[in-house]
């Protein structure tokens, strides 16, 4: 509720419907005798020279900083921190601590509301709302923490990719989301439905993660709806974000090794993934040069493309399926989290014998359910 320009208050019932969530760490800035030691072109006895000057330096204003603090503690009063670009460090401790304790939990709910919680307080730092004029109506499907750390030149930009699904015409929607400040540095409107979609264990130079979308084929403009029907139920189409050549490349090495399945009511189906360099049509441009264009196939659309570029289409196709009998649906399934740090942990035991938290990390369980049957 708004009064006079101001917020009296908040209806969070929204995170009753909470579908994914996760943490991010507030970033702590580097000491400065680090950066000290990290100049180049000196030696050793300059370095020791500078590290003890900062020193004293300070513990001559040790005392001065020791008095502000002590005068505003019990008050509100902070100073903006350079990355806050929308004030949160005014109202909220978003100074970072080196052990870690202090994060902030940025949870996704199914009405598409966006929430950042500080872990220390409890208190909802920011709030926002997916759906806007354009898109009146979303649901928040899946949360993807895709930088979690950034360089110095771009200290405190981290950044979480939020799947979602227009309800009005049931296609995918991606956003980019600051987990610090809640401000919304991207949006797109899928073309396809979205199918699944993961994290890819490949980062970028810019600390930025990989996610993988696997998408229906897009109807294309020359084919009715019958023809479109038969054809989308064949190979799907697998799309990297971010859409760079970069991780094009990457995502090539890495080929070989990818699987995923899908779940319906009653079975699972695995897909393999398999990448092709496009084919692409020549056109004639105005000033008579030949120009190399790419058809559009899917979402991914690339114009001016030019030979030799390291473009790929990646398909996903079937590879097995398992189909339960008939009454007997799934009701739920136990994988293997794939943002797990430690890939296949394990503890040492007193005879020096290794036990395995998972027999094989690729095991999936299901639960089924029979109804309607006797016994």
């Amino acid at each position: 509720m708004v009064q006079q320009e101001f917020v009296s208050w908040h209806n969070d019932g929204a995170l009753a419907e909470v579908v994914a969530a996760s943490f991010v760490d507030i970033p702590v800035l580097p000491p400065a005798h680090d950066e000290m030691f990290q100049r180049t072109g000196g030696n050793p006895f300059t370095q020791l020279v500078r590290r003890l000057a900062a020193d004293v330096t300070d513990l001559v204003q040790a005392p001065v900083q020791l008095g502000k603090r002590l005068q505003a503690k019990g008050t509100e009063r902070r100073e903006r921190l350079k990355w806050d670009s929308e004030g949160v460090s005014l109202r909220h401790d978003m100074e970072g601590d080196r052990f870690g304790f202090k994060k902030v939990a940025v949870a996704l709910t199914a009405p598409g509301m966006l929430y950042g919680i500080h872990t220390a307080t409890g208190q909802i730092i920011w709030r926002r709302n997916l759906a806007d004029t354009m898109t009146p109506s979303v649901e928040g499907i899946k949360l993807f923490v895709t930088r979690e750390t950034s360089a110095p030149a771009s200290f405190g930009m981290l950044e979480v990719l939020v799947l979602g699904r227009n309800t009005e015409n049931d296609l995918g929607m991606l956003w980019w989301i600051n987990p610090l400040t809640g401000l919304q540095t991207g949006k797109q409107q899928l073309k396809q439905r979205c199918l699944h979609a993961t994290l890819m264990p490949i980062v970028l130079e810019e600390h930025t993660k990989v996610v993988m979308l696997v998408l229906e084929r897009a109807q294309r403009e020359d084919e009715t709806d019958e023809q479109y029907e038969e054809r989308k139920h064949g190979d799907f189409e697998v799309r990297v974000i971010p859409d760079l050549m970069e991780a094009h490349r990457m995502m090539e090495k890495r080929i070989k090794s990818i699987f995923f399945y899908l779940v319906d009511r009653n079975g699972l189906t695995g897909f393999t993934v398999s990448a092709k360099k496009p084919d692409p049509k020549v056109i004639i441009g105005e000033d008579g040069e030949l120009e190399y264009f790419r058809d559009e196939i899917g979402s991914n659309q690339y114009d001016n493309m030019q030979e030799g570029d390291d473009v790929r289409e990646f398909w996903a196709h079937e590879a097995w399926s398992v189909v339960f009998p008939e009454g007997e649906d799934v009701v739920g399934i136990a994988p293997h989290s794939a943002e797990e740090s430690i890939k296949a942990a394990g503890r040492v035991l007193g005879n020096r014998a290794v036990l395995l938290k998972y027999i094989n990390v690729n095991l999936v369980a299901i639960a089924t359910e029979t109804s309607g049957g006797a016994g």
